[in-house]
């Protein structure tokens, strides 16, 4: 390990291996104006194993800021803890790189994070590698977080490479990536392939990517080729979510696949899925390219399933350009494949292919259904849509408004009852196929 009351670097190009009850395999800290720094080449090697053990630990208490950069393997194991990287800086920049070949991981019973990056000024995690966290064990808890980002600044995570999250246990969560910023943008880019797996015998939550900021923008972009997954079982109840996103002002979008699935065992077991939740003190902008995708699935006695879910107070601005599905099996619960709240205006165009089906003995299908609380909705769709429900009507679109709807339609709503608006003053202008 280095300390300095300057800077505190440390690079290893061989092997390294630390055993204790706390185990740190490199640690390099500095409370003096310098950073701290470790560098692990494609030739190294890192190792810890204790009841606390983390793999690499940079810790700068002062002005300085801290920095990693792994090219090579990263392991940590913990009987309690188990960290990968772990990047602090007391009042600057935090910031965490990995290489495409790198290998970084985090197994442990109870909590295991990949990668976490905490820095007053700015956290920063770029991974091109691979990122592992693994947590459970049968009759205890289990937490993973695959890459962690967290920051008074800008919080950002960027994956071109593979984020694992996966628990067990009697209860257990898994997260693959998220950034949370207390006074700016807190961002997930991925590129890559991020999943959440949650297994437990009692209750499972899974979430994809979570990004907040209370204050500023909380922002996913899901590009092209990129995807994102969680999947949650249980016996009594899971919850999962490929995108939670909420802050004062939420950008997303998505131009590669999303999905979210849950299943709950018992009988009388709840199962909820979620493919992109969206909220925004201030305003929500989605958007999605064709050929992307966002798909949502849940089965359980109670079964909810919903594609897209958006909700916003003075702004909302929804553009769909892919696919959407929503399907829910259960004794009860509803599907729906794009859901839209508002206070103000809200605008949404679709000109992908949504589909809400729901299978069971007392539920909903809904396709589309927007709200405004007090102004207007206006829907533009080009796209499909389509809603089935095996215990009754399906609904293809639902508007309701506070003051007035409007729907343009150019392209195809299927469903027993195709349109349905609430009590306000309504306009349909149909071009396309009403079914």
């Amino acid at each position: 390990w280095a300390y300095g009351d300057g800077a505190a670097s440390v690079t290893n190009s061989g092997s390294i291996e630390a055993t204790g009850y706390t185990a740190i395999g490199v640690y390099a800290w500095t409370d003096g104006l310098g950073d701290a720094s470790v560098t692990n080449t494609d030739t190294g090697s890192i190792t810890a194993t204790g009841y606390y053990a983390t793999g690499i630990l940079a810790v700068s208490y002062d002005t300085g800021n801290s920095n990693v950069t792994n090219d090579g393997t990263v392991s940590a194991t913990g009987d309690s803890y188990a960290d990968g990287i772990y990047a602090y800086s007391f009042s600057g920049d935090a910031v965490v790189t990995t290489g495409v070949d790198s290998v970084t991981s985090a197994t442990s019973d109870y909590y295991a994070t990949g990668i976490l990056a905490a820095g007053y000024n700015s956290a920063i995690v770029d991974n091109s590698g691979s990122v592992y966290a693994v947590a459970g064990v049968e009759d205890g808890d289990g937490d993973s977080y695959g890459a962690l980002a967290g920051s008074y600044g800008l919080a950002s995570v960027t994956n071109s490479g593979l984020i694992d999250s996966s628990a067990t246990g009697l209860f257990a969560r898994a997260l693959g990536a998220g950034a949370y910023s207390v006074n700016d943008t807190a961002i997930v880019t991925n590129s890559g392939s991020i999943s959440a797996s949650a297994s437990g015998s009692g209750y499972a939550t899974a979430v994809g990517v979570v990004v907040e900021s209370p204050t500023y923008w909380a922002v996913v972009e899901n590009e092209d080729g990129g995807s994102i997954d969680a999947s949650a079982d249980s016996y009594d109840g899971a919850q999962a979510t490929g995108v939670y996103a909420i802050g004062y002002g939420v950008e997303v979008y998505n131009a590669g696949a999303i999905s979210a699935s849950a299943e709950a065992g018992a009988e009388y077991g709840g199962a909820t899925a979620t493919g992109v939740f969206a909220a925004g003190t201030f305003a929500v902008d989605f958007s999605s390219a064709s050929g992307s995708s966002i798909e949502a699935s849940a089965s359980g006695y109670y079964a909810y399933a919903t594609g897209l879910f958006v909700a916003g107070y003075n702004y909302v601005d929804v553009d769909n350009g892919g696919d959407i599905d929503a399907y829910a099996s259960g004794v009860y619960g509803s599907a729906t494949g794009m859901q839209v709240l508002a206070f103000d205006d809200v605008a949404v165009y679709n000109s992908g292919d949504i589909t809400a089906e729901f299978d069971g003995f007392d539920g909903s299908a809904t396709g589309v259904a927007v709200y405004s609380l007090s102004e207007s909705v206006y829907f533009y769709n080009s796209g499909t849509i389509t809603a089935t429900n095996s215990s009754g009507p399906g609904v293809g679109v639902f508007l309701a408004s506070g003051h007035y709807t409007e729907l343009f339609n150019h392209g195809t709503i299927t469903a027993d009852l195709a349109v349905v608006t609430g009590a306000s003053i309504d306009e349909i202008w149909n071009y396309g196929t009403i079914n």
